[in-house]
């Protein structure tokens, strides 16, 4: 018994230094930020900003996947241009040829943001529609502001490619 009541009191030591550093870590993160002032705070948002190299996507985008197997083209955007949160999109796949590639699937998708390393944080829904080679994505969750890539993974009778469309949401 009085091995454990001492382990509670190495606990309770533990506990008590972490919750004292960690409340010197937030002291020091207030300091910074006033510290910094609007010039530190406009620094953080340039961290996220698109830098003007991403071209604006629209009904009419395309990108081609990097063998050329297959286009991806944007027929329908909700909202438009894409905003935070939820986006739902309709795809046109076509082939190498620029026409309809009505045996292939958009097996995959994900918004993915390349500066954090992080993703939608769930997987966007999929489904065919009544055209061939046509496919809506919906709930494409871009999350915060900033570029972000929305990657589809298409397979058919050209092969397997990863096409990625670049997308810049403002704050």
């Amino acid at each position: 018994m009085r091995q454990r009541e001492g382990n509670v009191g190495v606990t309770a030591i533990l506990v008590g230094a972490a919750l004292v550093a960690c409340g010197e870590r937030a002291d020091r993160r207030r300091a910074d930020a006033a510290r910094l002032g609007a010039a530190g705070a406009m620094a953080m948002a340039e961290e996220h900003a698109c830098d003007g190299e991403i071209e604006p996507i629209a009904i009419g985008s395309r990108t081609t996947g990097p063998e050329g197997r297959y286009t991806a083209e944007l027929l329908a955007l909700a909202p438009g241009p894409p905003q935070k949160f939820r986006n739902d999109w309709r795809v046109r796949i076509l082939d190498e040829d620029g026409e309809i590639a009505d045996d292939a699937d958009v097996v995959e998708a994900e918004p993915f943001m390349v500066a954090h390393r992080h993703d939608g944080l769930f997987a966007p829904e999929i489904s065919s529609s009544d055209l061939p080679g046509e496919f809506n994505v919906d709930n494409l969750n871009l999350w915060m502001g900033g570029p972000w890539e929305v990657r589809l993974w298409i397979e058919g009778s050209a092969g397997a490619e990863r096409l990625v469309f670049d997308v810049c949401i403002e704050d």
